[in-house]
């Protein structure tokens, strides 16, 4: 099997030679360059772009945004919490620093396993995983974050039934289920006003007991 080709960006030349070398053992064909027009110019060719330093005062999300629109399936190694989340919004893949290399290269081939997969049909709509788009009918196509697509998918899988939400949470965020918190309620009402933006009448993500089921068609949030 051919090589997948990931684009490298990186302001500083030492981490970005390192990183490229290490991915390039892991069995991935890195491209590495630091020219943010060349990195966007280059998006729509390769399989995966890398960001893991920006020059000073770049702006991630706009860069995001940017990459993202041009077709590109992107992933941020970011500085903190708050950088990972504003990413996550712009629709590309984030991980907090530090990171072990080993870890990185695992991250890589799980969103190239996601990127690659060919589109899903969701009821009325499609979903395109490299550039994480809901695509309906009658309006313009809407991106997730990561987060919102996992969720997604997810649900889709378990074809109608309920899934628990500490059956998500293990298998999303990977938390244990002792663990007390509302990331999964925000994302499932990001993820419910998307999917209402893209067809009124379409999919719909339904409260059920203690989790949540996906119906295709037609039914009301609860």
């Amino acid at each position: 099997m051919d090589a997948k080709q990931l684009l490298l960006f990186d302001a500083d030349g030492p981490v970005r030679r390192t990183v490229a070398e290490q991915l390039t053992g892991f069995g991935f064909s890195v491209t590495a360059t630091a020219s943010e027009s060349d990195a966007v110019a280059g998006a729509r060719a390769f399989d995966l772009l890398i960001v893991t330093g920006l020059p000073a005062g770049g702006d991630m999300r706009t860069l995001c945004d940017t990459w993202s629109s041009a077709g590109a399936a992107v992933l941020v190694l970011c500085e903190d919490d708050e950088m990972a989340a504003a990413v996550e919004q712009a629709g590309a893949l984030a991980l907090t620093k530090p990171v072990r290399l080993a870890d990185l290269a695992r991250v890589v081939r799980d969103a190239l396993r996601v990127n690659l997969a060919p589109d899903l049909e969701i009821g009325a709509l499609r979903f395109h995983p490299p550039t994480r788009e809901l695509i309906g009918p009658d309006a313009p196509p809407v991106r997730l974050t990561e987060k919102e697509a996992a969720i997604l998918c997810h649900l889709r899988r378990a074809e109608g039934y309920a899934v628990p939400r500490d059956a998500l949470l293990a298998e999303i965020w990977g938390y244990a289920n002792v663990v007390a918190t509302h990331t999964l309620e925000t994302h499932v009402y990001r993820l419910r006003r998307k999917l209402a933006s893209v067809t009124p009448t379409g999919p719909r993500l339904v409260s059920d007991g203690n989790g949540y089921r996906l119906t295709l068609s037609g039914a009301p949030d609860e």
